[in-house]
């Protein structure tokens, strides 16, 4: 019991203490539970400045902290869905409806998923960044956008051949 309480406090206090955590190089694996008060409070405020009926997620960890510590009324949270189906519990509980038309909010945590968000809605505009400081040199980062009309494109073998096309082309 005494060790397991010693490597218990011995984790608390890496995780507390960004110079320990870098010290001890394993800051990285300490990231993902830093500045979620000040990350959810940055998209609460966004949401609100966009008028948007919704806030629209593409990473489930993002979307299960805004779920735990944000602002934003529950009903208003939703998982962009990236493959033909549901591949988490957040997008399997809480998908963003085919056809829906009020304004979102997307928050976007993958860069290399914009172009293919963005295919979805009839409406998609950039609205802005947020950039959170997580210490050391580590930040979390979402592209914001307004986007309206959600029409799920069919997510063929087809279309996912061509969606790998176009990063490959990109990338020349």
């Amino acid at each position: 019991v005494g060790l397991h309480a010693l490597v218990g406090i011995s984790m608390m206090v890496l995780a507390a203490s960004v110079p320990l955590s870098e010290a001890a190089g394993v800051a990285n694996a300490f990231k993902r539970v830093r500045g979620w008060d000040q990350s959810t409070a940055e998209l609460s405020a966004a949401f609100e400045r966009s008028g948007a009926d919704a806030l629209v997620f593409d990473n489930r960890n993002d979307f299960h902290q805004m779920q735990r510590y944000g602002s934003v009324d529950g009903e208003a949270l939703y998982m962009w869905l990236r493959h033909e189906g549901a591949l988490n519990h957040a997008e399997q509980g809480w998908p963003l409806p085919d056809g829906y038309g009020a304004p979102v909010l997307i928050a976007s945590e993958r860069p290399e998923e914009i172009p293919v968000i963005e295919r979805d809605f009839a409406r998609f505009e950039a609205f802005g960044e947020i950039t959170v400081e997580l210490g050391g040199d580590r930040r979390r980062h979402y592209d914001l956008f307004l986007a309206q009309d959600y029409r799920r494109v069919a997510r063929s073998p087809e279309y996912e051949a061509q969606i790998e096309r176009e990063r490959a082309s990109s990338f020349d």
